[in-house]
């Protein structure tokens, strides 16, 4: 279109003949694939103290691993890292050992064993990290002698949020008798659960007309679903509603005059709009604000920077 607009004639016929076939594009991957595996073999012969990083994931379902090497090369004096793959796996420490010494077998051939990890980077929970995954990849001969156990350090700092909220400001829920619970994080689930309840486009009316009526800014900014066991989400959700904490009063109060009393929008704006007059709730959810300004949110920053130098 750029160029029939720009009165050069062209050809779309030819143009289609002048892409790369599907069997070309295959080719040039499989080519591609095979050079970065020798490549790679040849990088960790002449640097072998290797160190592998995993992480669980499950999509839909399937649960996978994805397992990196990662070593430092004399040579270019920066870390190198290869994804051997995210092949599907079982969560038990033993399935996922085999798992990591069949991803290397594919790699280096039936010469694996001269391959040693030095090393590991896990998360901190379930099968799969700590010292269970080094005992049972020791059994298959997989480490040297000098071994390293470390895990991430972004998913400790969430572990020790999680814990602080869950033992000190509660989780959010229902209690026995089926009313939501009086504490931040429930107040948190309940905002956010009006976002649901709401169609998008009606809400981001009733959001940015409340903003006219007050004289701020109309921009309509979602709400993160605030899950305690997902980096950033409790303390992006917490900042974004405090700053407009006064809008979100009035939307709820505003549900809460407007909708039937036994429709789930006015039971979830009425429980939000009424934890919104506590203090104390209030109060804790500037706690947790706080704690991720000055703390999680610039730890989070430094962690993912990495080492410009070194890689």
């Amino acid at each position: 279109a750029i160029l029939h607009n720009a009165g050069i004639e062209i050809s779309p016929a030819s143009i289609v003949k002048s892409l790369p076939s599907n069997n070309a594009i295959a080719n040039m991957v499989v080519n591609n694939a095979a050079d970065t595996v020798i490549l790679t073999r040849e990088s960790i012969k002449r640097n072998p103290v290797v160190y592998i990083s995993c992480d669980k994931g499950n999509k839909k379902g399937n649960k996978n691993l994805a397992k990196y090497l990662c070593w430092f090369c004399v040579k270019t004096e920066k870390v190198k890292t290869f994804l051997l793959d995210v092949d599907c796996t079982d969560e038990n420490s033993a399935d996922i050992a085999k798992a990591m010494k069949h991803s290397l077998k594919r790699i280096f051939g039936d010469n694996e064993e001269t391959i040693y990890l030095f090393g590991q980077c896990t998360d901190s929970g379930g099968g799969g990290t700590g010292m269970s995954l080094f005992r049972e990849l020791e059994k298959l001969g997989l480490v040297a002698r000098w071994y390293l156990i470390t895990s991430c350090v972004l998913h400790n700092i969430q572990t020790a949020l999680r814990n602080g909220v869950q033992l000190v400001l509660g989780e959010g829920g229902l209690e026995e008798d089926g009313k939501g619970k009086m504490n931040a994080m429930q107040l948190l689930h309940g905002v956010y659960n009006i976002q649901n309840w709401c169609e998008h486009d009606e809400l981001k009316d009733i959001y940015e007309y409340t903003r006219t009526q007050q004289g701020l800014d109309t921009k309509f900014k979602k709400l993160e679903e605030p899950i305690v066991t997902r980096w950033w989400l409790v303390g992006a959700c917490a900042c974004l509603f405090l700053d407009c904490f006064t809008t979100w009063e009035r939307i709820c109060n505003g549900i809460c005059k407007s909708a039937p009393t036994d429709s789930a929008a006015y039971k979830v704006a009425a429980s939000s709009y009424q934890l919104m007059q506590q203090p104390i709730i209030v109060s804790d959810v500037h706690l947790l604000s706080a704690m991720h300004t000055w703390f999680v949110f610039p730890h989070f920053e430094f962690c993912q920077l990495g080492e410009l130098e070194v890689g």
